[in-house]
């Protein structure tokens, strides 16, 4: 119901999507122009060329710094400021070209005094006959294109606006006489956008209005041309065409950018992976026995603190069950150190399975091995270190 002059619009909605609104605010029509910018993550060439077929102007990357948001905004109040300027002058326009209506309408109503009335036409106009020779042409035809009215009476119109060139001026000559034919027929040809020169050979964008000339009693007699210069207007479509395009490279070097972004976190991430990776691997050395697995001295010396602190602070009971592999060094010396390590790593097995999760195994050294029981009194204990004598045993 109401008018926007700017939109900023998520591409993934319920119900309706951004592309979906793009479309039904184009597809409004009679009120001034609403600049749209789709906030997305997709990336791909494809998707951008759907949303900008859908009706959208630019696209801000998800996640989006403040620092894009506000170069965005600035482009857009740029060009709303130029389609603002646009509006004006096409405006002017309109109202040039319905002044130049109800004149050329009064000129056909009142035809004697066309002379008069012609010359002072606030708009470049000419009249020429079947033929394409001129007739009249006025004060602003004189300051638009630079020629008098001595120069072009009597001359053909497609010579007084020659083309560079054999086959160019021959497709003008063409052009022209096609006009002459369907204007004498009785057609108007209204708003028609020609290319003509100025006074200094510079090209001049032209609003043309070719209609017929009638006499009194309603003959065509000939025709009449009445030329509004856009040549300003055209240049602003030009140079919003211009930001459009560098926009355009904007966000193209911007994705490329993004995705170097994206590759350089995705190699960061896979750093920070394999940083995580060593880290625990070095934790594990650090507090780890490297033949049985088990926690090692070290380790064991701090938990057996912050242990026996927690259950007196807490008055509870703490139990460390200390075990040796009998005559292991016999053992050891009749089979050899592999075979001693093997039995080490069978032992520390058969430990680690029969206690709690919480509880701890350590290997204390060499032979020697400790259990830590939080909140185990020395019955309990002593009904595990049995449990742990049976398994070995068994």
């Amino acid at each position: 119901r109401e008018t926007f002059p700017l939109v900023i619009s998520d591409w993934m909605m319920p119900r309706m999507d951004g592309r979906a609104l793009c479309r039904r605010i184009r597809a409004r029509e009679g009120v001034p122009y609403t600049y749209v910018i789709l906030l997305t993550s997709r990336s791909d060439r494809e998707d951008r060329l759907e949303g900008l077929g859908s009706g959208a102007d630019d696209f801000l990357a998800k996640p989006m710094g403040h620092g894009e948001l506000f170069a965005r905004l600035e482009i857009a109040r740029r060009i709303l400021k130029m389609q603002e300027e646009m509006g004006t002058l096409n405006a002017r326009l309109d109202t040039q070209n319905q002044e130049l209506g109800e004149r050329v309408s009064w000129l056909g109503a009142a035809n004697h005094r066309f002379s008069e009335l012609f010359a002072g036409l606030p708009v470049a106009c000419y009249s020429y006959d079947a033929e394409g020779s001129i007739h009249e042409w006025n004060r602003a035809a004189v300051e638009l294109f630079g020629l008098g009215p001595e120069e072009t009476s009597q001359q053909r119109i497609w010579d007084i606006f020659a083309e560079e060139g054999t086959e160019a001026q021959a497709r003008n000559i063409e052009s022209q006489k096609r006009t002459i034919q369907r204007v004498l027929a009785g057609e108007e040809l209204a708003g028609v956008e020609v290319t003509r020169r100025g006074r200094d050979g510079s090209p001049l964008h032209l609003l043309s209005s070719t209609l017929p000339l009638r006499a009194s009693d309603g003959r065509i007699t000939g025709l009449i041309s009445a030329n509004a210069d856009i040549t300003e207007r055209r240049a602003l479509e030009e140079r919003v065409a211009e930001q459009l395009w560098q926009v355009t490279a904007l966000n193209e070097a911007l994705g490329r950018r993004q995705d170097e972004l994206a590759q350089a976190n995705s190699q960061l991430e896979l750093a920070n992976g394999q940083l995580e990776l060593a880290n625990a691997r070095l934790e594990e050395l650090a507090t780890c026995d490297g033949l049985t697995g088990l926690k090692n001295h070290r380790f064991l010396q701090g938990i057996l603190q912050s242990s026996f602190s927690f259950a007196r602070r807490h008055s509870l009971p703490v139990s460390l069950v200390m075990l040796d592999v009998d005559n292991f060094k016999a053992y050891n010396d009749t089979f050899g150190h592999p075979a001693g390590d093997a039995v080490l790593r069978q032992v520390a097995l058969l430990l680690q399975a029969g206690v709690r999760d919480h509880d701890i195994v350590a290997r204390y050294g060499g032979e020697e091995f400790a259990v830590l029981l939080p909140a185990t009194a020395q019955g309990e204990a002593l009904i595990v270190a049995n449990r742990l004598h049976e398994s070995v045993a068994s």
